[in-house]
């Protein structure tokens, strides 16, 4: 039956394309269609996680989507987390009408957070963190009265708080840090009142905190750090008694802490305060937070003695106070308190204002304790030998102190121990051989103290030994073979002391050196080694000053690394010295005797004879020409302002035998200097016991006597302690001279360049070029705004600034400077013919203009600023061909200029407690070289005055926490002051 058949084919089939199947599912439901369109928005799915969202595929069961158990086809949860999809979030969403949880943190969603989404009013959960989000924080989420959960953190969100924020009352969680808000923090989110969680950290809030936070008592975390908060931390925050954090890192909150916090938050675990304003005492009711693990109240200006009730927190496992203004008893007894703390792990008491001896009872602190800073402060008396029994210490940073005495020799029971910093100390005695016990050693620092006799070979058992330094001691005898089993070693630093011998050709076998290797200011002798080429990776060898001879193997060519190397200083008498060697070397070859053909020269020296004779001939009639103008132009009357002998009120008379006296008769014992126009000498009076400078003129022609009389009127009518002092002054016609300040630690180029050269190892630390810098800025400041007649220095450069015993800087040298007077701007800011300053340090308009202003000095410091941080002259011969410092720095700003910053400032940093110490050294130098780009504009308009600059440098010396009682080594220094 044919015909019935086809029949019942027919209805089958339509059967089959009428009936819904599981492998042909039909996206008719609006809850699909909404996914559908979420899918449109995604540009990328890398990782091809969304390859199941298909109408192929039922949509309950596509990735990150669960659906109502009871309700059909109702999503409740989209959930897709770290896939990195990038795109826009789609309106459509909110269609999905019963959606309790919206997860799409650690993506690349990009675009506004679509305002539709209000309309979601069973939403409990929302977390869109860590996207490429803009835009303003949508007011419309208030709709989601449900909402408990709301993390938008690390954005880019924008503008203020909405107040409909404050509406949301079902909050228990809400984190908007890490975005672009602004404005204040609203003080109606104390109507969020079930809120456990409030992290409103890295943005740009100003303003106060708002006291009414303190409604929040089910608050339990609270992050307000890295913003721009002022005022005092409200008291009614310790009524937020359910509390375990609170951080307020990086602001500007100034005022005392509360006493009441201690009283109140029992429930307390970690409180951060770094770097902020805070100042007044720790209070004693701080010793009742029970709970609390870790406390930081570094990097402010807290003062007084720690409160020995301290040792009362058992559950204390870090404590920092460093960088603070705290002082101690001469017992340091609040250490011996904190013995109590049994799990303490971490104590940072580094940068303070610590006196006294270390008591014997810190071998008593926890056994867990393995970070142990006491850097920067004034400890003096010996290191006691209970030091061994802290046998969980990793970290011992005791660098910068006054210690004296030996090394004990309990340090090699240390056997965790990683880095050990004693540098800048006065320890004495022998370096003892248990220290070669300890096996985890990474950093020995001893630089800088006054240890003698040998280097122990056993630290040849220091198989971990990376960075060692030993330099500016007075250790003496030979280098010991066994160093070499160091294999790791990355650092080695032995200058500065009074070894002797050979250079053993063992040391090559340092093969990860990749830093440097320092011999420099011993008393080696014999060859270098000609295996010193394998040492492949170091980037700087300085052998300078001891007695090496012989010839350089040329194979040190093979230190494909190297940036620098110094062989300088060392011929010895009866030996010819150093010579051959690569290129890279600028030695003199090794000289070969051979025969010379003798050439008959007669010819040459007829013309050149003839050729001199002409020439004197030709300035004795210049000569005769120039005093017959000169006579005339003497009879004339010069500027008014220079006519009369200058006077000094107050000054002190001295006659010119009085001053011959106190300099020997300007003997050359005495010269600390000559210039252009006048020598500078040491001069004792007052029966030798007061000792100042005298400038003498050195010829008196015209051009001279203007040059020290215009000194004398500046000096005259100036006085700030970043400027020399003039102190009296003789002036007749017979001698001229000024009696000034004497400042006797060299000036800044020298201790930049200590050989007179860019290769030379510096021993200027950050702390003290940050603070010569504010030094030369506070100078500045004054010239420019705080004198009732504006001065212009025109000559600023690193010669120029003296430095005293407590490098505290002092600008000098006036010769050519210039008075504004604000009634004649026009005659007095204008120049001669030639151009003011010194070669680098010139601003450009210069060459272009006679007139000289005030901008003309800030764009020196620029140059200046810059100088200090890469140690480069701007006359460099590195410079040529268009390239000069400023284009050279802006070429590394800001990822690269780690490439640029002297090498002395990266062992330094290199030398502290891990890589953090490298990073921070950026983040000052950043600082530092922004202001100098600033202050280098070709335009001078475009400059920034001095007082903002002066502002930015302050700010760093904050940010870097040094120690604002004692920067620069003066311990009244105050550069809040003027």
């Amino acid at each position: 039956m044919p015909y019935h058949q086809n029949f019942t084919v027919t209805v089958f089939c339509l059967i089959c394309y009428l009936m819904p199947a599981k492998s042909a599912f039909v996206c008719n439901f609006t809850d699909c269609q909404a996914l559908f369109k979420f899918k449109a928005g995604i540009i990328s799915d890398p990782e091809g996680q969304l390859q199941d969202w298909k109408e192929a595929n039922p949509f309950c069961n596509w990735t990150g989507i669960t659906c109502h158990q009871s309700i059909q086809n109702r999503v409740i949860d989209l959930e897709l987390t770290n896939m990195d999809l990038q795109g826009s979030i789609s309106p459509f969403l909110s269609n999905l009408s019963l959606l309790t949880k919206l997860s799409l943190q650690s993506n690349s969603f990009h675009g506004e957070i679509p305002t539709t989404l209000g309309v979601l009013s069973q939403l409990e959960y929302l977390n869109m963190s860590e996207n490429k989000l803009t835009g303003a924080f949508p007011a419309s989420l208030h709709g989601c009265q449900s909402l408990k959960f709301l993390d938008l953190t690390t954005n880019s969100l924008s503008g203020v708080i909405p107040e409909e924020l404050g509406w949301m009352k079902n909050l228990t969680f809400l984190a908007i840090s890490q975005n672009n808000l602004t404005g204040v923090i609203p003080a109606f989110l104390s109507n969020l009142t079930e809120l456990t969680r409030l992290e409103l950290a890295v943005n740009y809030f100003t303003g106060k905190i708002p006291w009414e936070l303190g409604a929040l008592t089910r608050l339990e975390i609270l992050y307000l750090h890295l913003n721009f908060l002022e005022g005092a931390i409200p008291a009614s925050l310790s009524n937020c008694t359910a509390l375990r954090e609170i951080s307020l890192i990086e602001n500007r909150i100034s005022g005392e802490l509360p006493a009441e916090m201690g009283n109140k938050l029992q429930n307390l675990q970690k409180l951060y305060f770094i770097n902020n304003n805070i100042s007044g005492r720790i209070p004693v009711t701080f010793s009742n937070l029970s709970q609390i693990t870790l406390l930081d109240l570094s990097i402010n200006y807290l003062e007084g003695e720690v409160p020995e009730e301290l040792g009362k927190l058992k559950n204390l496992e870090i404590l920092y106070l460093h960088s603070n203004n705290l002082v101690s008893n001469s017992s340091l007894s609040f250490l011996t308190a904190l013995t109590n703390c049994s799990f303490l792990r971490k104590l940072h008491l580094g940068s303070c204002l610590f006196a006294g001896s270390l008591p014997a009872s810190i071998g008593n602190l926890s056994k867990d304790l393995y970070y142990f800073n006491l850097l920067n402060n004034r400890i003096r008396g010996e290191i006691p030998d209970s030091i061994g029994n802290l046998s969980g210490l990793v970290t011992l940073h005791v660098w910068d102190n006054r210690l004296d005495g030996t090394i004990p020799a309990t340090f090699g029971k240390l056997k965790l121990l990683q880095r050990l910093y004693l540098g800048r100390n006065k320890l004495q005695g022998s370096i003892p051989d248990e220290m070669g016990q300890m096996e985890n050693l990474g950093l020995l620092d001893l630089g800088n103290n006054s240890i003698t006799g040998s280097i122990p070979s056993s630290f040849g058992n220091l198989s971990q030994l990376r960075y060692l330094d030993l330099s500016q001691n007075s250790l003496s005898g030979n280098i010991p073979i066994k160093l070499s089993q160091c294999t790791l070693m990355m650092q080695l630093d032995l200058s500065f002391n009074n070894l002797q011998g050979p250079l053993p050709p063992e040391i090559t076998l340092l093969a990860n050196l990749d830093l440097f290797l320092n011999f420099s200011n011993n008393n080696l002798d014999g060859e270098i080694p000609a295996s010193i080429g394998k040492l492949v990776s170091v980037q700087a060898i300085d052998l300078s000053v001891n007695k090496f001879s012989g010839m350089i193997s040329s194979s040190i060519g093979s230190c494909a690394s190297l940036e620098y190397l110094n062989l300088s200083k060392n011929m010895i008498e009866g030996n010819a010295g150093l010579c051959g060697g690569s290129a890279l070397m600028r030695l003199q070859p090794c000289v070969v005797q051979k025969k010379r053909r003798k050439v008959r020269k007669w010819a040459y020296y007829l013309l050149a004879i003839t050729i001199s004779c002409s020439l004197l001939l030709l300035i004795f009639v210049w000569v005769c020409v120039r005093k017959l103008f000169s006579k005339k132009a003497e009879a004339e009357s010069e500027e008014p302002i220079l006519m009369a002998s200058p006077s000094f009120n107050g000054g002190r008379n001295l006659t010119q035998r009085e001053l011959e006296i106190a300099t020997n008769g300007f003997n050359d014992a005495n010269l600390l200097g000559r210039g252009s126009f006048g020598s500078v000498y040491k001069a004792w009076i007052d029966d030798s016991i007061s000792c100042v400078a005298v400038k003498v003129l050195n010829e008196d022609n015209r051009q001279n006597y203007k040059s020290l009389k215009r000194e004398c009127q500046i000096l005259s009518g100036i006085k700030h302690r970043n400027l020399v002092k003039m102190i009296g002054s003789i002036w007749s016609s017979q001698f001229k001279a000024l009696i000034l300040e004497f400042v006797g630690n060299g000036n800044l180029e020298q201790h930049l360049y200590p050989s007179e050269s860019e290769g030379e190892n510096c021993r200027l630390t950050l702390k003290e070029r940050l603070g010569i810098a504010i030094d030369i800025a506070n100078a500045l400041e004054y010239l420019h705004v705080g004198c009732s007649t504006q001065v212009v220095h025109c000559d600023l450069k690193p010669q120029n600034v003296l430095l005293d015993d407590d490098m505290v800087a002092h600008v000098a040298d006036f010769g050519i400077g210039k008075l504004i007077f604000a009634d004649k701007p026009t005659e007095y800011s204008t120049t001669t013919s030639v151009v003011r300053g010194s070669v680098g340090y010139i601003p450009p308009e210069y060459g272009q203009s006679t007139e000289v202003s005030s901008r003309g000095d800030i764009y020196s410091f620029g140059i200046m600023l810059l100088e200090l941080i890469t140690r480069k002259k701007p006359t460099s011969e590195m410079f040529a061909d268009g390239l000069d410092i400023r284009k050279w720095v802006d070429a590394a700003f800001p990822h690269h200029i780690l490439e640029i910053i002297d090498m002395s400032l990266k062992q330094e940093s290199l030398s502290g407690d891990a890589s953090g110490d490298l990073q921070k050294l950026k983040q000052c130098c950043l600082h530092v070289l922004n202001a100098g780009m600033m202050c280098t504009e070709e335009n001078p308009l475009r400059r920034p005055p001095i007082s903002l600059v002066t502002g930015e440098l302050q700010h760093t010396w904050k940010e870097m926490g040094f120690d604002r009682l004692s920067m620069a080594g003066k311990e009244s220094y105050d550069y809040d002051s003027v």
